[in-house]
């Protein structure tokens, strides 16, 4: 699950470049134009399964489970709360690193992208043994992981090394959370949904 944060951070430091090199507008056509040639492969592509294999699906009575369990339903509204976080993250700190570090748009997109491809990819590993790790010792270890590693990335540096230094770290403490819900997610729902 390490993609997600990697591939969306390699995101910024692609758009970045072309971005800088060709324009915005024509970056949209250039990244697009794979996205529809690999989703008409897939939309082609059968279920490997058996129609035998598959279980029926009441859609109506798995969310009625799901109303009734409240631990789910904290979890998913905290991983709301997360997903608002790293959106905002995502789409203000390169105009951030732009505005009061005066750097260009590919050296903020190229920076910010580098920071957050290294640290998706530790955060979501480290995440993953610590919320495993915590999740043995008490149930809901899970949970456990994103309660404080939130509180770890509110931070405002004016000064650039200081920023340099911490976003990475900041940004590993974000992404531990992720795997973690993951597996809490996993672990909370009944095995009939």
């Amino acid at each position: 699950s390490s993609a997600l944060p990697v591939g969306a951070a390699l995101g910024y430091v692609l758009g970045g470049i072309l971005g800088s090199t060709v324009g915005w507008r024509m970056a949209f056509f250039i990244v697009g134009v794979p996205g529809f040639i690999l989703a008409a492969i897939v939309w082609r592509m059968g279920d490997p399964r058996k129609k035998s294999d598959i279980e029926k699906f009441a859609f109506g009575e798995a969310m009625a489970v799901l109303r009734k369990t409240k631990p789910y339903i904290w979890a998913v509204l905290g991983y709301c709360a997360y997903t608002f976080v790293v959106g905002g993250v995502a789409h203000w700190i390169p105009s951030y690193l732009q505005r009061t570090f005066a750097l260009s748009e590919l050296s903020a997109n190229t920076l910010f992208g580098g920071i957050a491809v290294g640290s998706g990819l530790v955060g979501t590993l480290a995440g993953g043994w610590l919320g495993d790790y915590l999740n043995k010792k008490t149930p809901g270890g899970h949970f456990d992981v994103g309660g404080f590693t939130l509180f770890l990335v509110l931070f405002n540096h004016r000064q650039f090394k200081s920023f340099y230094r911490l976003a990475g770290l900041h940004s590993v403490f974000l992404f531990l959370i992720h795997e973690p819900y993951q597996c809490g997610l996993d672990r909370i729902n009944p095995p009939s949904v």
